[in-house]
């Protein structure tokens, strides 16, 4: 694929507004998490430390899954594109 030429479909342009949402967001919750842990402990330490834990990991998720969609709307676009110009020729 002309990756130079190439327009990205709708889907493709959604997906990747996700994708930097939950980076964003993911690294949001890291810095939130590396002052916590400069933090004093006290009662609530340790359930906001599980929250912010568990909040990493889910964006970390979410954004393996926008790239996933990402490539995959990628190949499909390609394999259009390849139907096209074998129809054309």
């Amino acid at each position: 694929m002309d990756r130079m030429n190439f327009k990205p479909t709708l889907a493709i342009m959604e997906y990747e507004v996700k994708l930097r949402e939950c980076v964003g967001q993911r690294e949001k919750l890291k810095r939130e998490l590396a002052e916590l842990e400069q933090k004093k402990r006290d009662i609530f330490w340790d359930v906001e430390h599980a929250m912010l834990e568990t909040g990493v990991r889910y964006y970390s998720t979410c954004a393996d899954y926008y790239v996933c969609k990402i490539e995959n709307e990628y190949i499909t676009a390609e394999i259009e594109r390849e139907k096209e110009q074998g129809l054309q020729n």
